[in-house]
């Protein structure tokens, strides 16, 4: 884990957590369709992709893009609400809150049937290591959307 003494200054640490939360937030802004070799880029060579709850792992950057392709595309009409971002040199906390409404099956063991309006508490935990991004691990929390459909 993060221990302050591996930093000579305060100021060190802090451009640590200042250069783990920019890789996240530029993870954000090119995932989807047009960026996503940009967001892969941001990824180590031997990345994760993880979610628990519908136990899936992929492995590796070319894994990691089908898998974001297919949720382009099955998650419709996608709104993201940021609700809370923290950091540590190394580890990255994003909890946000997604809306969609599910399009086709290409989602994994998705807890819900094409049509279903979903609701998900998202949290993720982004692994940085040597400026990279080396795990995104993704808990999800889904329920049924009861304001739609």
């Amino acid at each position: 884990m993060d221990d302050f003494e591996n930093y000579k200054t305060l100021e060190e640490y802090k451009a640590a957590v200042d250069y783990a939360m920019n890789i996240v937030d530029k993870h954000f802004l090119e995932e989807n369709p047009e960026q996503i070799d940009d967001m892969l880029r941001l990824y180590s060579e031997d990345v994760e992709w993880h979610a628990p709850a519908r136990d899936v792992i992929y492995h590796g950057k070319e894994e990691i893009r089908k898998m974001y392709m297919a949720l382009f595309y099955a998650a419709e009409g996608m709104e993201l609400t940021p609700m809370e971002r923290f950091a540590t040199p190394s580890r990255v906390v994003d909890d946000s809150l997604v809306t969609f409404r599910i399009g086709n099956d290409d989602i994994q063991n998705c807890p819900y049937p094409v049509g279903t309006y979903v609701k998900m508490r998202l949290i993720h935990i982004f692994h940085v290591e040597k400026g990279m991004i080396t795990r995104e691990s993704g808990y999800e929390c889904w329920t049924i959307d009861k304001s739609k459909g």
